[in-house]
């Protein structure tokens, strides 16, 4: 097999961009629907019936988003729970093995800390899986996904169809996902954005190891969604 012409750069760069005062670095991913699903389906997850602290799981902590795609982007893969935990500590400049977290003059306990990030940690696991399901369809003009825009702006995944982009928003139909989708419409503006929001049973995720993920038919859903809101 001839060998692929890696460009300019080896190790999955493709480009570096210098846009006003930026600069960017493109990276190939390599990785698929199905072998996230091979990769997660080996994971073992220890987070469940894990006890909450109200003081830890209201306080304004740094995201735990940003150490999964902090991840992600550093070693094009995605973190086992451990490796999850150890890119918070890393990348928030947080020690969770020592003590008390102490965070803007605050001390919280490492371990209630530690729980509040396994509890993010499936949904984000979840939410990324389903990014990649959607681009993979070929249902869509174009699927993306922002970090940014998922933490300022409350919009999980972007899609568009027929020249149209509608913000995807992922409600886990559960007590929990109830709860933060909640916070999001109270925390964010979503006036200007057309935002459908995908209402998933849990009873209809496919289990994958320790963890539940969406499946080829929430994608129908999303149609569906985009075509109810242009009716």
């Amino acid at each position: 097999m001839p060998k692929r012409n890696q460009g300019l750069f080896s190790k999955n760069i493709d480009d570096i961009c210098l846009m006003s005062d930026q600069v960017c670095a493109v990276r190939r991913l390599p990785l698929t629907a199905l072998s996230v699903e091979e990769l997660v389906g080996s994971f073992t997850y220890s987070g469940k019936n894990l006890e909450c602290d109200p003081s830890v799981e209201n306080a304004k902590l740094p995201p735990a988003i940003v150490a999964f795609y902090y991840f992600l982007f550093k070693k094009l893969s995605v973190p086992t729970e451990e490796e999850f935990i150890n890119a918070y500590s890393e990348v928030h400049e947080i020690d969770l093995t020592n003590g008390p977290v102490i965070y803007r003059e605050k001390n919280y306990p490492a371990a209630a800390v530690r729980a509040r990030l396994l509890r993010t940690y499936p949904s984000i696991l979840r939410d990324f899986h389903f990014y990649l399901l959607l681009k993979e369809s070929g249902r869509f003009q174009a699927v993306r996904y922002s970090l940014a825009t998922d933490y300022h702006k409350g919009i999980d995944i972007s899609v568009a169809c027929n020249d149209e982009e509608f913000g995807l928003s992922i409600l886990l139909n559960t007590k929990r996902g109830r709860y933060f989708k909640k916070r999001k419409t109270h925390r964010h503006d979503y006036s200007r954005v057309k935002e459908i929001v995908l209402e998933v049973d849990f009873n209809s995720l496919r289990r994958c190891g320790d963890f539940f993920l969406l499946c080829e038919h929430h994608i129908d859903s999303v149609i569906k969604l985009i075509d109810d809101a242009r009716s």
